[in-house]
């Protein structure tokens, strides 16, 4: 009878500390699972920016007080909209590419969300359909528009109307235009060129926003270790180089502008061409 009670006892024993295991691993994975939703959780504007100067325009940054980090405003009637993208050397060094009032040109380019994410995308202008025409259904076709940007929602208000991104992928990196210039094979090497772009080094210099436009003057720092080439005397170390840029985004103008094909044998060739397909 004892051995039986014995028995009895240790099965008892063996299922307490089974389920006080089962119970105690169910909290752990529910606070390890609050704590990921929490982390993953969109945050919202008010609480990111609390510590934030605003600079209120078409689009409106946050940069924060401390430590200079920038966040830009998207609003939902800014999407699926066209804007104008120019930029320009404020100051660099000659040998580099860049020197002060070196114009870089303009793009056009266009904003969607994807799900928890903000899309930038490059529209292509070089071809114009006539809506009227048979063959503007084809426009799309085989003509690439790059998505240059794809950045996670970081914040957003409670009606989903505005959502905030960090502003560092748009503005201190190279996704709008090239900086630095890709390698002359001919070179094999040998002369100054920009390094690697330092991610902790590059800074915003000055943000500036208005009804129409948005302008923001970035530093890009390159280093380069061991440079092959020292330049010139404007060139203080070859191993640190420094260009500043403006980046200016800009509402499209609303007005009855209309363009015209740029050589008159061109506009003959594609006037033949709508007769035909309008045939």
């Amino acid at each position: 009878m004892l051995r039986y009670f014995k028995y009895l006892f240790g099965i008892a024993l063996t299922l307490a500390f089974v389920f006080a295991s089962t119970e105690s691993f169910a909290k752990k994975k529910k606070k390890n699972d609050d704590a990921g939703s929490k982390k993953d959780a969109i945050k919202s504007i008010a609480s990111i920016t609390k510590k934030c100067k605003a600079y209120e325009g078409l689009f409106t940054i946050y940069q924060d007080t401390a430590d200079g980090t920038a966040y830009l405003l998207i609003k939902t009637d800014q999407f699926n909209k066209e804007f104008i993208h120019f930029s320009y050397a404020v100051d660099g060094v000659v040998e580099s590419g860049y020197f002060r009032g070196a114009y870089r040109g303009s793009r056009i380019f266009t904003i969607n969300k994807y799900f928890n994410k903000i899309e930038f995308v490059l529209e292509n202008t070089r071809y114009y359909f006539d809506p009227e025409k048979t063959i503007s259904k084809a426009e799309k076709a085989n003509i690439n528009t790059p998505l240059f940007i794809s950045e996670k929602i970081f914040a957003q208000n409670k009606d989903k109307t505005e959502y905030l991104i960090k502003a560092s992928p748009v503005f201190l990196s190279e996704n709008f235009q090239q900086i630095k210039r890709s390698p002359n094979p001919a070179s094999k090497g040998v002369g100054f060129k920009l390094g690697k772009l330092s991610d902790k080094k590059s800074k915003y210099v000055s943000i500036k926003s208005y009804p129409e436009n948005t302008d923001v003057v970035v530093e890009y720092v390159y280093e380069n270790q061991y440079p092959t080439g020292y330049g010139r005397g404007e060139v203080t170390d070859a191993r640190f180089v420094s260009v500043k840029i403006q980046h200016s985004l800009i509402a499209v103008p609303e007005n009855d502008f209309q363009s015209r094909f740029d050589d008159p044998r061109i506009g003959y060739f594609m006037h033949q061409v709508n007769n035909m397909t309008s045939a």
